[in-house]
């Protein structure tokens, strides 16, 4: 009988795979802040809408929320996307605009009074991807809110070019770019201490 025979397999979703990736990049990469995963944790949660009452719509949980310890502010949104960013005839910018949408949501709904917090779109990096054009474009400024959305293409393969500390390139180009926005952004006193 054809078909008849049971075969186990085993499913991996590789876009969570992805986001614990970038989630240990950036634990590894930043001291002297907090790195939530929002997916296993309820606090860190914003929202679009809120009434007079105080009755909040449309939670907001991006990947990642990186804040001050102490105070709990917001210093910046991470979002890791594990999609190709190849122009395509439904992708003539190689990024999906609902990605871009999201970002924004997530960076207006962790703003702090005075300031937005900035974003950051982190996505698999690939020869030929556009992810390196709107890398090298870094910063990328919304004149709405204020802030600015960072991309980063990401390649965790080994290879001879690793460095000193087993970091690839552009793993070193994500973590240097992050401690540098946080560092930027404090040095300049965007932030409250």
């Amino acid at each position: 009988m054809k078909g008849a025979q049971e075969v186990t397999g085993t499913l991996l979703d590789m876009a969570e795979i992805w986001e614990l990736y970038v989630y240990h990049l950036l634990r590894n990469a930043l001291v002297g802040v907090e790195v939530i995963h929002t997916g296993r944790v309820r606090e860190a949660v914003g929202h679009l809408f809120v009434n007079g009452n105080g009755k909040k719509i449309a939670a907001q949980k991006p990947d990642f929320i990186i804040r001050r310890p102490s105070s709990k502010q917001v210093l910046a949104v991470v979002d890791a996307k594990y999609k190709h960013t190849f122009v395509t005839l439904s992708k003539p910018t190689g990024l999906e605009r609902n990605d871009l949408y999201q970002i924004h949501a997530y960076m207006d709904a962790f703003s702090n009074q005075g300031s937005s917090a900035p974003g950051v779109l982190v996505y698999p990096d690939e020869n030929d991807a556009e992810i390196r054009r709107y890398q090298q474009g870094n910063p990328w400024f919304s004149s709405q809110l204020k802030s600015n959305l960072y991309f980063y293409g990401v390649n965790g393969e080994l290879g001879e070019e690793n460095s000193d500390n087993g970091l690839t390139p552009s793993e070193e180009r994500f973590c240097m770019g992050i401690r540098e926005l946080l560092m930027g952004n404090l040095n300049n006193g965007i932030w409250d201490e």
